[in-house]
């Protein structure tokens, strides 16, 4: 979505963005400003298949709400992806929900279909296993319950969260 895109060109010499839905891609060279625009890359790709990009590429990967879509076996996957294409020395920060609940107005839950919805416990012991040869720091907090209107339905969202800023040892 972006949030953090003018920040990021502000600070870096290059910026990759990469999303599987061209759609959002356009939207964020809509918004970013122009002088800025000359910084942004972008590229179509699915973060559940190989990157396309060459070994240790990135100084940096920030990847913020997707990977607690994936079960284990396609996030150890993504994470394999990221620390080949992440330089020595490099950065991944990520943010990862948990213990997610979208509640409507009657008090019935609405639980998508094969989307993983991982305890807190669960994630950040799954979470120290993939970045277990990285310097880690891991923050956890929650979300405030926000409602959220989304076409026809309407309910109220909740989860906790983890951030982790992981740098690569080797």
């Amino acid at each position: 979505d972006g949030r953090f895109n003018n920040q990021l060109l502000a600070t870096a010499d290059e910026v990759t963005a990469v999303d599987i839905d061209e759609r959002a891609l356009q939207k964020l060279l809509r918004i970013t400003p122009d002088a800025l625009k000359p910084k942004l890359k972008i590229r179509i790709s699915n973060v559940a298949e190989p990157f396309p990009f060459e070994d240790r590429v990135f100084d940096g990967i920030l990847c913020v709400g997707t990977l607690h879509l994936f079960p284990k076996k396609i996030m150890r996957s993504i994470v394999r992806e990221m620390d080949r294409v992440l330089k020595c020395g490099g950065i991944i920060m990520i943010d990862f929900a948990t213990d997610i609940r979208r509640t409507y107005p009657n008090g019935d839950l609405w639980i998508i279909e094969g989307e993983p919805n991982y305890s807190l416990p669960e994630a950040l012991a799954f979470l120290k296993e993939l970045f277990l040869e990285y310097s880690t720091t891991v923050v956890t907090d929650g979300v405030a319950p926000e409602e959220v209107i989304l076409d026809d339905r309407r309910y109220v969202f909740t989860s906790n969260f983890i951030l982790v800023s992981a740098k690569k040892k080797r």
